[in-house]
């Protein structure tokens, strides 16, 4: 009785250990991000000096390390896309992804890019039930075949 009394009470305390720790790096991806990246930082995407070809997202304090959308596109601050290393950045910041946190799209649905409706240019980024509105890079339109941004004439 004693022995099973003791290890119920060691069970409820790893239990309650487990509950109290919480993630501060989420990887959509398995280049992983640092450990506490996004706390004190605001919302937003940020460089991955480590990995062109990626962005760590901070949302919530948490990190998230997002690969751009398609093969061969680098994450460029001063416009805050993913596009072609050589394309020329918009004059003013227009690619900023949007969060409708009443927009149930992404309710239910797994993380990940999905079409977003009526407009090829732009698409659905679901995390954690969250949606966001990612645009395209400039000359580029989502496909579902493959799951990104590619030229037209690629779709």
């Amino acid at each position: 009785m004693y022995r099973m009394i003791l290890t119920a009470g060691l069970c409820l305390i790893i239990a309650s250990l487990a509950r109290t720790t919480s993630a501060s790096c989420i990887s959509t991806s398995t280049n992983g991000c640092p450990a506490g990246f996004c706390t004190g930082r605001t919302d937003g995407n940020y460089i991955n000096a480590a990995n062109p070809n990626s962005f760590y997202q901070c949302s919530n304090q948490l990190t998230y390390s997002t690969p751009c959308p398609a093969s061969g596109l680098v994450y460029r601050a001063p416009c805050d896309c993913c596009d072609y290393p050589n394309n020329p950045c918009p004059a003013t910041k227009t690619t900023s992804p949007t969060t409708t946190p009443y927009d149930p799209y992404c309710q239910n649905k797994q993380d990940g890019y999905y079409c977003y409706t009526n407009d090829y240019s732009k698409y659905y980024w679901c995390v954690g039930g969250r949606t966001y509105i990612m645009p395209c890079p400039q000359g580029t339109i989502f496909t579902p075949k493959v799951n990104n941004c590619v030229r037209p004439e690629n779709a």
